[in-house]
This record gives C-alpha cells, sequence and structure tokens, in this order.
C-alpha cells in the first residue's frame, strides 16, 4: 500500500544526517555553528543583567537539526539570561518557529485557550514579519530559578506544559515531553548592555560575547510534526516579554539599535512595520555533529556553526542586575531529521517576562493574532497580545512560549492554526538538560535554557549581540509543528507576562526601535522583516490515490495527478479538488498558483490540518489543463445531510448527519425563505424545514428564525423564488449567548452564477 511507501520514504528521509545539541543553554554558537539565523541589532528595554539580580536579555539564536535519545528533532541555542521573579509578573522567552503550513502573520492565541501562558495568550494580535506564519511556539519564565516551559500550538491555540527545571543545575530533560529538553544557565552577565548608547554593530558585539543561557531540544513529534516528515528547513523567532504580555525589546533576530520596549502585544505591535526580519530563515539540510550537553553553557561551542541570529538592540527589559533583564542576541535553527533545533542566546528575566517564538509551518496561520481565551500560557501573555499584527508574508501557525519563574523554565506551544496549546512542561533554569517534566510532551520536545548571559546587548547598546552564548536551546518535532511542510519561517519575540512587546526580536527590529507603549503591535510597517526564512530539506513525494492522500497521515509527502478542480478562491490562496467518481475532496495550499474551476493539476506537497481540516500544501501546482477544460459534477445534497458527521480527521459539521462532506461540490434545490443583501447571503429551505438557529429582521424590526441552509455568494434573490444553488459544502460560525462558538452547515457559491432561478407553472 502507497501508505506504507510514505511512512518507508520518511524514515530514510529521517535517517540522513547527523547534528548534536548538548542541551544545557549554554555553548550555543558552537553548538549550532554554521546555524546563525539572526543577531540582535537593538540594546534591551527589558533591562540587561548582572549577576543573578534584575535583567532579561537575548543575545544570540542558534538552531539545528539533530537527534536526541534516539528521538529527532530541533535544538535551539539562546544566550542570554532571564531575571528570576517571586512576585509579580515573569519575563519569558518566547521562541516562534514555522515548521510548516497552517501557522499565522499574526499571534492569535488569547487569555483562556487550554494551555497558553499569559506570555503568548496576552500578545493576541501582535502581527509578525511578512513571510513568517509560525505554527508554534516554545515558551518559558524564571520563577524562583525555575524555568518552567510550555510549548504553543499556533494553529489550534492550545498550549501544553512541557515541564520545568532547575536555574544554572545543568539539566534539561522536560518531565512532559516525549524528548524534550531545556536547560537555562542564568549566570550570564555580559552580553547587549541596558542603555541605548551603542551602534547596532557595537551591540552585536557585546552579543556575541555571551556564552550562557538557553539551550533546547524538541523532538519533531513535540512540535506538531510528523517525525517521518521532517521538514528541510523552519523559520524561527524568539523574543523576551512579561506574563502579561508585555514585549520587551529583546527580539531574535533583533530590531536593530535603539528600540525601546515594544509594549503590550496586539494589533499596534507590527513587526513588518521594522525594517528588516525579525524571523530568521534555517536550513536544516545538514545536522549538528554529536549529541551536545544541553545545560544552557557554553551555546556558542554546543551549537558551532548554526548561528541563526544576533542581538542588535540593547535591553530594555533591563541589563543584568541579578536575576533582572531580558534581551535576545542571536537565533539559531537548524533541521534535523525529526524537526528543527533552535538556539537563541540571551537571558530572561525571572517572574514573568516571556520568549516567544512564532513558526509559519504551512498555510493556515495568522497575520492578525487572534488567539482565544484559555490558549497558551496561563499568564495571558498571548491574550494580551491579541490583535497584534505580523510582517506582511509572515503568518504563523504555531507560536512556543518560554518564561522563567522561581528559578523554573516553563514551556507552552500554541496551535495558532486550529487554536490549541499545551503546557509542554518545566525545566530547572541552567540545569544543564532540555527535559521538560510535568506537562503534555509526547513528542520529545526539548528546551534548555541557561540563563547566565551577561554579554550580548546591553540596556543601551547591540554591538556585542555576538559575545553572548548561553541562553535556549530547543529542539521541536515536526509532529508538534503539525507535520513537515515545504518551508519554515520563524520569529522570537521577548514580552511581558501579558503580552506587552519588547524591542527585542529575532530578526531584530530596525535599529533605534524603542519598544512598543500600546497593544496591538502591527509589525507590518516595519521596514525590516521580524522573521527568518528556514531552507527546508524535502523528501521525495510519493506518488498516492485521492483516497489514500486523504488517509495519509500529517507531514506525508504526496503527489497528485490529474486532480480535478472544483473551485479555486485565488485571492486566499486555496482551490479545491474533487475525486472522478466520489464526492471525495480536499482543500489545496498554494499562494503561488490558482488554477481556476474545472482546471486538471498535478500536486506536489504535504499533508496538513488547517482549521480541523485535512488539506494538502502544496509545494508546487502544476497546470495539466487549463480553467474550464472539464466539469466537476455537483452531488445532488438534502439540506439535513449537508456537511455530514465528522469521521476521524475528515471534517464535518458537529451534529452532522451521514458521511462527512465538507467541501464537497454540492447540488441543492429549493425556495428561498430569506435573503441578506449586506452580508451576501440568502436561506434556502428544501422542503424540510429546518432552521440553524440564527434570525433575520422582519419589516418592523422583529427577530424572525432562518429556515433552511444558509447559501452565501453574490445574488438578486428577494424571498419566495424556487432555485438551484450550486457550491461548496462549507461551515459558518456564531457565538451563542455563553460566548461558545456554533458551527453551521453552509453553502459557497463559487460564483453568482452557481445560484439559477427554476421557473415555476402557474
Amino acid at each position: 500500500m502507497r501508505l506504507a511507501t510514505l511512512l518507508a520514504v520518511a524514515m530514510l528521509y529521517a535517517s540522513t544526517g547527523a547534528f548534536a545539541v548538548t542541551f544545557d543553554g549554554r555553548d550555543i554558537p558552537t553548538d549550532f555553528a554554521g546555524s546563525l539565523k539572526a543577531t540582535q541589532i537593538n540594546p534591551t528595554n527589558y533591562g540587561d543583567t548582572w549577576g543573578d539580580g534584575a535583567g532579561s536579555e537575548m543575545d544570540q539564536l542558534f538552531v539545528a537539526k539533530g537527534t536526541r535519545s534516539g528521538m529527532e528533532g530541533l535544538y535551539v541555542g539562546i544566550t542570554g539570561n532571564l531575571e528570576p521573579k517571586t512576585r509579580g509578573t515573569a519575563n519569558a522567552y518566547v521562541i516562534l518557529i514555522e515548521v510548516g503550513p497552517g501557522g499565522s502573520n499574526s499571534l492569535t492565541p488569547k487569555n483562556g485557550d487550554p494551555g497558553v501562558p499569559g506570555a503568548i495568550s496576552n500578545l493576541n494580535g501582535t502581527i509578525l514579519d511578512v513571510g513568517f506564519n509560525p505554527t508554534c511556539a516554545i515558551t518559558f519564565n524564571n520563577w524562583a530559578n525555575t524555568v518552567y516551559v510550555d510549548y504553543v500550538n499556533l494553529i489550534t491555540n492550545s498550549g501544553v506544559y512541557l515541564g520545568s527545571q532547575q536555574v544554572n543545575s545543568g539539566q534539561g530533560q522536560l518531565q512532559n515531553a516525549l524528548a524534550g529538553w531545556l536547560a537555562f544557565n542564568n549566570t550570564n552577565t555580559v552580553g547587549v548592555i541596558g542603555e541605548n548608547t551603542k551602534t547596532p554593530e557595537q551591540n552585536a558585539i557585546d552579543a556575541a560575547t555571551a556564552g550562557t543561557g538557553m539551550e533546547a531540544f524538541l523532538s519533531w513529534t513535540d512540535l506538531g510534526v510528523d517525525p517521518w516528515s521532517p521538514p528541510a528547513s523552519v523559520k524561527i523567532m524568539a523574543f523576551v516579554d512579561s506574563a502579561s504580555g508585555y514585549l520587551s525589546n529583546q527580539t531574535l533576530p533583533g530590531m536593530g539599535g535603539g528600540y525601546d520596549n515594544l509594549g503590550f502585544g496586539g494589533t499596534s505591535v507590527d513587526f513588518s512595520t521594522i525594517p528588516g526580519n525579525q524571523f530568521a530563515t534555517v536550513d536544516l539540510s545538514t545536522s549538528i555533529a554529536g549529541t551536545p550537553t544541553v545545560d544552557g553553557a557554553a551555546i556558542p561551542t554546543d551549537f558551532a556553526g548554526y548561528l541563526v541570529a544576533t542581538q542588535d538592540n540593547y535591553t530594555q527589559f533591563g541589563d543584568r542586575s541579578g536575576d533582572e533583564g531580558s534581551e535576545l542576541d542571536q537565533l539559531f535553527a537548524t533541521q534535523t531529521p525529526t524537526g528543527i533545533d533552535l538556539g537563541i542566546t540571551g537571558n530572561l528575566e525571572n517572574g514573568g517576562n516571556f520568549w516567544l517564538t512564532f513558526f509559519e509551518v504551512g498555510p493556515g496561520g495568522t497575520h492578525v493574532l487572534e488567539i482565544p481565551d484559555g490558549i497558551g500560557p496561563q499568564s495571558g501573555v498571548l491574550q494580551g497580545m491579541r490583535g497584534t499584527t505580523f510582517n506582511n508574508g509572515f503568518a504563523p501557525t504555531h507560536v512556543l512560549c518560554m518564561n522563567i519563574f522561581d528559578g523554573t523554565l516553563w514551556v507552552d506551544l500554541t496551535d495558532l492554526r486550529n487554536g490549541t496549546s499545551r503546557y509542554l512542561g518545566h525545566a530547572p533554569v541552567n540545569g544543564g538538560t532540555g527535559d521538560l517534566a510535568e506537562g503534555d510532551n509526547p513528542n520529545g520536545v526539548t528546551v534548555a535554557f541557561d540563563n547566565t548571559n551577561h554579554l550580548g546587548v546591553t540596556g543601551t547598546d547591540a554591538g556585542a549581540a555576538a559575545t553572548a552564548t548561553t541562553g535556549a536551546e530547543i529542539h521541536l518535532t515536526w509532529a508538534d509543528l503539525g507535520g513537515m511542510s515545504c518551508g519554515v519561517k520563524a520569529m522570537v519575540l521577548l514580552t511581558g507576562n501579558a503580552g506587552a512587546v519588547s524591542n527585542q526580536a529575532l530578526a531584530p527590529f530596525s535599529l533605534g526601535t524603542t519598544g512598543f507603549s500600546t497593544s496591538p503591535v502591527d509589525f507590518s510597517g516595519q521596514s525590516i522583516n521580524q522573521f527568518v526564512t528556514l531552507p527546508i530539506a524535502l523528501p521525495p513525494y510519493v506518488q498516492v490515490t485521492f483516497a489514500e492522500a486523504r488517509a495519509a497521515t500529517y507531514g506525508s509527502p504526496v503527489r497528485l495527478t490529474n486532480a480535478r478542480v472544483s473551485a479555486a478562491f485565488a485571492d486566499e490562496g486555496k482551490y479545491f479538488i474533487q475525486a472522478d467518481s466520489s464526492p471525495l475532496a480536499l482543500p489545496v495550499y498554494d499562494a503561488v498558483t490558482s488554477p481556476g474551476d474545472g482546471a486538471v493539476v498535478n500536486i506536489d506537497g504535504f499533508v496538513c490540518l488547517v482549521k480541523g481540516e485535512k488539506a494538502i500544501a502544496a509545494c508546487q501546482t502544476t497546470i495539466v489543463q487549463p480553467a474550464g477544460s472539464v466539469v466537476v459534477k455537483p452531488y445532488a445534497m438534502g439540506c439535513k445531510a449537508l456537511g455530514g458527521h465528522s469521521t476521524g480527521d475528515i471534517a464535518g459539521i458537529p451534529n452532522g448527519q451521514g458521511a462527512p462532506n465538507v467541501g464537497t461540490l454540492v447540488c441543492l434545490c429549493g425556495r428561498v425563505t430569506s435573503s441578506d443583501f449586506t452580508d451576501v447571503f440568502y436561506y434556502l429551505d428544501d422542503g424540510s424545514g429546518i432552521m440553524d438557529g440564527t434570525t433575520h429582521l422582519d419589516l418592523f424590526g422583529n427577530p424572525v428564525p432562518n429556515v433552511g441552509i444558509r447559501v452565501s455568494g453574490p445574488h438578486f434573490l428577494f424571498g419566495g423564488e424556487m432555485v438551484r444553488a450550486v457550491g461548496l459544502s462549507s461551515s459558518f460560525t456564531t457565538i451563542d449567548e455563553s460566548n461558545n462558538k456554533v458551527v453551521h452547515p453552509m453553502v459557497r457559491m463559487r460564483t453568482g452564477d452557481d445560484t439559477v432561478t427554476i421557473p415555476e407553472t402557474p
């Protein structure tokens, strides 16, 4: 069977290369040698660090792919430090990773989203760089010298606690991760400073002096990626914020010198308005050698050759003074056989700030962060960023949230594409291992944080970003990022624990960014992008039938030939294909090629899940026959059967009847019962008299129940007509009195010609 072939090809591909990161948060530039993706150019306005007191910063980010404990995934090292807290809101490291389709260009997790920590949920609406659509995030804080690590799925807007580790313990294994380590060494006193007195080049020099911080390993599965189909590249961004979502000026890649804190996340924080990218694209075609020690120390050594980003901004979250101060210095990223490894140098203040790493892994991400309550870290950091607009070209699918509280790193991963999140677990800061404890981490996400960085960017100067060698080292699996995709974008952002956006991002904000005082933040106007694109080494595509594609696991590389296009929506970057002799259908996401209705196409891409619906992220669509070459006949459908009932991961409608048929081209006949020209739809009743619970107003302003099925699209109907409606079986959502989402079946017309009036005999 071809499905077995898919697994065999993926396993063969996953066995290639060798990359090893010691997950201890130390020597990140060495651990990630050759994989630097971004360097800070802004001093940190979240505080430089001096010893074990105040100050959080990120100096350098290292990312590479590799293997740990038999699991393949992503190594991440970040040199810097994170202020420990025992009261108030804690700062956090947040690492956003794009490992496939479905991510969002803006952060959508919000307060109340399950498992999403505040460092991410309070960033709801925060806008990332264009081209960066993170699918997940790893975040942790430093509370009483323990780092607590969360994984946030930015597609589903849900988080998982991965575990915790003591700071400076040299240990990093996360208790709740399948294969997850995060160690944090918080001894850094170098790196960027806390004053805005240096040029971006000088800040980058300072950042490079830091050698301790976070080292993490996350298996592909822990990143929501099919471990058999890892991406060839990822995009990644790291930053420091607080549990309130207040974003620091510490991002990796950095924003450039002079940027202050970005302020509370949301639509007012738009990384796309900051010159350059605050995300880095990491080529994962080669693996790191050996198995690095995950202890948060000697990060440049552990990640030698895999530097991704260097801080160029001073830290406005405070230069190192005890446990205070947060910054992002450099971002490193590389592909592993099972996922993506990140290295982020810098530091994160204990007690509230977050490093949020946003990933765009495939289609379906959010350019404007819209995240439900209860998703992500409990601080509501993602909800505080609600409305944040990312850089143009960046729609993250996931966000990895990291903050440090009481000396423990906490990590959450939020799926922004599907609105779910997992607390991945926690690990001791400076614990020397990336193992996450007591979280939901079945795939082995690893996050090690060494928060000892005293180098890198300062509060006034980002010239030494490359000097930071410690911080976070992270391994994320493809499974945790929703499966492998054609490309990955990533952005790391430093925020407050309620989503306030700092001036620290990787890729960095443009020189002089001073932070964002209001939320939400709009990054789309930034002159440089705050995300990076991570080149992905793609496995060979496997020829499959339509039914086999629908049954394939997420991240499977597939090739479909002579597929018939039933509907195309070029402005949305997607089209639908339908089987020749059955109502089976699949959406295909392709922002480049829109074949048009009735075309015949060949598709190379990856199976993914977008907003609860199985889909294909097309790396290439080849038009075999142009639009209008074939006629895709619609299937006659009654109102009660529209949508059908979900079967496994094949989407239907809640409480639907019969086989799932969402995406199928259907035909309904009946009488128009009501019409709406403002929102452009009408209701059609085939005699069944069903009602979806919505209403319209009569001539006297009284609410009247809608009868039948909603048909969306242009029309000139006033009510009472007999019509034949053709369109895609679809759905729309309303909010009930309890503020819960209610899904209703709907027919979506392709053009106005899809509705035809049926003459009636007098």
